[in-house]
Formats: structure tokens, sequence, C-alpha cells
């Protein structure tokens, strides 16, 4: 009787062979993926005040890393400051003299809830008149003494949600001194937004870290008023100064207060 051939043994790499391929990808993978974000060595960094390393921290940590509502801010790490504030400069002095006159601040650009006040950079000089139109209505919302020598006047006023009000100072004749406008964002976006700024304030461990995530993540969706009030807590504070006095600039200039945010820079 003829015995069935026997099958010749087979080591354990030839078993292995069809998956090495595959092992070594994912071990390189593993080698040389962007490395996760540390939230512990983050929240140090910015409570030693070591603030330049946590953003670059944040500018390399992967999407994954993050919370989702997070992703795609831009935590402008120093050589993204450096080379927008260099283009600021060469703005500045190619550019023509600053406007005579008054120049409105404050409210400009989007903000969550309806602002207190209107801010002048510099006290009026004579008595003027404060005028509010709501754009997409076509209505006046207010008409307000301005008195000589105040910087600034209190709103104690109702704005709607989702829509942009124009802001129009004048002389005692009628004659106009400066224009300004603000959005006041729908209730949704704003709640939203909201949640943004306290995961970021949380993931800075709060305080002055969580402070300055928070304001990095207004200037991100374009709440630039509340991102330069963020920034501005932080100019004194040490280890926080160069940081905050740069952002806050770059805050100031995307309201298109262009002279502002020079002076900030202390030019």
């Amino acid at each position: 009787m003829k015995r069935p051939p026997t099958r010749p043994a087979v080591s354990p790499l030839r078993r292995l062979r069809p998956w090495l391929g595959p092992l070594l990808c994912a071990g390189l993978y593993f080698l040389l993926r962007e490395p996760a974000l540390d939230g512990d060595a983050l929240r140090a960094a910015l409570g030693d005040g070591r603030v330049e390393e946590a953003l670059e921290r944040l500018a390399d940590a992967p999407a994954e890393a993050l919370d989702p509502r997070l992703v795609g801010i831009d935590w402008w790490p120093l050589q993204a400051r450096s080379e927008r504030l260099l283009e600021l400069d060469l703005e500045a002095q190619s550019g023509s003299e600053p406007t005579a006159g008054p120049v409105i601040v404050e409210p400009l650009a989007a903000w969550r809830a309806a602002p207190r006040r209107v801010r002048l950079a510099e006290p009026a000089g004579t008595g003027w008149r404060l005028a509010i139109d709501n754009l997409e209505l076509g209505l006046p919302v207010a008409d307000l003494a301005w008195p000589q020598g105040a910087q600034e006047v209190a709103l104690d006023l109702a704005f709607i949600p989702g829509t942009t009000c124009v802001l129009r100072l004048s002389d005692a004749d009628g004659g106009p001194l400066a224009l300004g406008a603000f959005q006041l964002l729908p209730v949704a976006v704003a709640e939203q937004q909201g949640l943004q700024l306290a995961a970021a304030h949380a993931l800075g461990g709060g305080g002055s870290g969580g402070e300055l995530l928070a304001g990095l993540v207004a200037l991100h969706l374009g709440l630039h008023a509340e991102a330069e009030q963020r920034f501005r807590q932080l100019l004194e504070l040490p280890g926080y100064e160069r940081v905050a006095r740069e952002l806050s600039a770059l805050a100031l200039e995307a309201q298109g207060l262009d002279r502002a945010a020079l002076l900030r820079l202390g030019g």
C-alpha cells in the first residue's frame, strides 16, 4: 500500500511572511506619525510662562488629538506671528498718514452678546452726536449725545441677534466724523462659539493659559474685540508679555484699526 505524500514542515517565519509587510508599515506609521498632544505638558508650559512652547505644541498636534471643537484653529506660533507682523510693518511704512479725527474702536466686527458701550480711541474734543442704525432693517436704533471730553458712552439698548448695526459719529452741525459697524451674532451661533471658547479655556487649564487659548479661538472665529480684551489682560504677566502684545495687535488690525495696532506694538 502506497503511503500518502507528507507535507514539508512550514517554519513559523514562513507562516508570518504574508503579514510582515503590513506589520512593518504599521510599525513605521507609529514611529513617524505626528506626536499626540500631551495636555498635562501643555498646561505645565502655560503655567510656567513657556508660552511659545505651548503654542508650538498646539500647532504641531494632529487633529485627532484635539477636542473636535478646536480642530482647525490657528494657534499663531512665533513664526506665523512674526511673518504677519512684518507684513503689517511693511504696509504701515508704505501707507498714507493716519486719518485725522475721532476713531471708533468699540464695538466693531462680530459680538456674541450685545455691546454695552461705544468707545473712541481718544476723548471727544467737543460735543458730538452718535447715531446707531440697523442695516438690515433700515431702521434707527438710537440717537445719543456724546459729551465733550468723553471717551466712551454707555449703551442700554436692545439689539436684534443676527443683524448688523452701523455707528455714525457727527459734529453739532451733522458733519460726519467717524463710521463703524458691528454684527450681533445669531443666538445659535453665539452659543456654539461659547462652547468652543469654553473648550479652549479648559484645555489651557483655566487662568492665564485658558484666557490665552480662548483668546486665540475668539480671534480665529472673528470675535476680534473679545480676543483683544482677553489678550489685554495678559500684557503684564511674566512670560506672556510679548505674545499678548503681538496677538492684541493682530486682533486690532483685524478690526481695521491699523493705527491702534501699531500703537499696541509700541510703534
